[in-house]
């Protein structure tokens, strides 16, 4: 458990310095702490006003912004570092990742996606220590993320926590190529929001340089402004649940005409393993989050968007019991999961009674954090930090 220390303790001064930022950020653009305005100009949050917020002078705009320069620094720091310097952490660190860096160093060519072949090939330009590569990404990972959750979350300390309970953190050290593709769709969200389709596109565009299912997620673009799903948002999820076996059955034969067949043919990836508490976990998270906030979905774009990927990553993981492709839709999950750190503190922050939002936080906290713990311990993914430190 002294490894799983590091992380935990690398999450609450995340979190710490993280909610400092975000104090001075809303402080310089001249909002109320935790009310961040969101939204396209039309839909803006009803709680929302400017007109008690004093406005700054200059010089203290100025103190602001140095302020929120300084505590992002620190807050990224922590999960920066332990990326970065990490040595044989993830399965794919030495298997995928540091020979291919090696291989491209030698002229071949090893990645599908030119944008992340061109990646390693810009890095070998200053250094030819494969280390650098997770030095950069671990950087990329960790500013795309917090400069979201700064932005966009209400509570930002909660965002930072949740990211450690989703186990998004550790899955990333492993899939390093696609963690990149999924916060980069996640640093999308308030183009989203706005309805600023080519700036969203851009987004999805370079995540898909790194990974190509990026690709996928212009869906979602589209089914977040379809008006009548979201009028009849409840009846469209009953019936994507009846069909959800017919999808996949469907979803098969296309996958096989794409360069990840082998999901489908390899008994190690095709191996009948079912994510029964990923599914439950996200089921949970989108009733309550549908129960809290059904009434604004109507005004809300925020919180229709976020509770329908949640919804969404519900079914990437409730398709594993008709495909039992474990490993593929997990990964698949981790494009709307990631929005979970912006929807669990957005419902809570929805019910009026303070003791009740605090022990919901917390609740969340201890509850999901165990299960993140009971992962990183058993050593999925080989995540465990400094090992030859504390042992296993």
């Amino acid at each position: 458990m002294g490894s799983v220390a590091i992380y935990i303790a690398a999450f609450v001064f995340t979190a710490v310095f993280t909610g400092l930022a975000a104090h001075y950020y809303n402080l310089r653009k001249g909002i109320r702490q935790g009310e961040a305005v969101i939204g396209s100009n039309d839909e803006m949050r009803s709680d929302v006003s400017m007109n008690d917020v004093p406005k700054l002078a200059e010089k203290e705009r100025r103190a602001a912004l140095a302020k929120y320069v300084l505590f992002f620094a620190l807050a990224l720091f922590p999960l920066f570092f332990l990326t970065a310097v990490r040595y044989d952490v993830g399965t794919d660190y030495f298997y995928t990742y540091v020979p291919n860096f090696y291989r491209i160093l030698h002229g071949e060519r090893v990645y599908t996606e030119y944008g992340f072949y061109l990646f390693n090939k810009f890095i070998q330009l200053f250094t030819d220590d494969a280390q650098w590569l997770f030095v950069i990404t671990g950087f990329l990972f960790a500013f795309f993320f917090l400069r979201t959750v700064v932005r966009c979350s209400v509570d930002p300390v909660l965002s930072v926590l949740a990211l450690f309970c989703t186990t998004i953190y550790f899955w990333s050290l492993n899939n390093v190529r696609q963690s990149i593709a999924v916060v980069l769709v996640f640093a999308a969200f308030p183009h989203l929001l706005k309805r600023h389709a080519l700036r969203y596109l851009i987004y999805v565009f370079a995540a898909s340089l790194f990974h190509i299912t990026a690709f996928g997620m212009i869906v979602p673009y589209i089914v977040a402004n379809l008006k009548y799903v979201r009028r009849y948002f409840f009846f469209a999820a009953i019936a994507v649940v009846i069909l959800l076996p017919f999808i996949c059955y469907a979803s098969v034969y296309m996958i096989q005409l794409t360069k990840y067949g082998y999901y489908i043919t390899d008994p190690r990836y095709n191996n009948g393993v079912f994510a029964n508490r990923e599914a439950v976990i996200s089921f949970l998270i989108a009733g309550f989050a549908f129960v809290v906030l059904r009434r604004r979905f109507g005004c809300d774009r925020y919180a229709y968007i976020v509770t329908a990927f949640q919804f969404m990553g519900f079914l990437m993981a409730a398709a594993t019991f008709y495909l039992g492709l474990q490993e593929m839709l997990l990964r698949l999950m981790r494009y709307f999961q990631i929005f979970e750190v912006l929807l669990v503190p957005y419902c809570i922050n929805a019910i009026r009674k303070f003791s009740l939002r605090r022990f919901l936080a917390s609740s969340y906290v201890i509850a999901i954090g165990e299960y993140a713990v009971s992962v990183i311990a058993v050593g999925a993914h080989e995540v465990i930090p400094y090992k030859w430190i504390f042992g296993r």
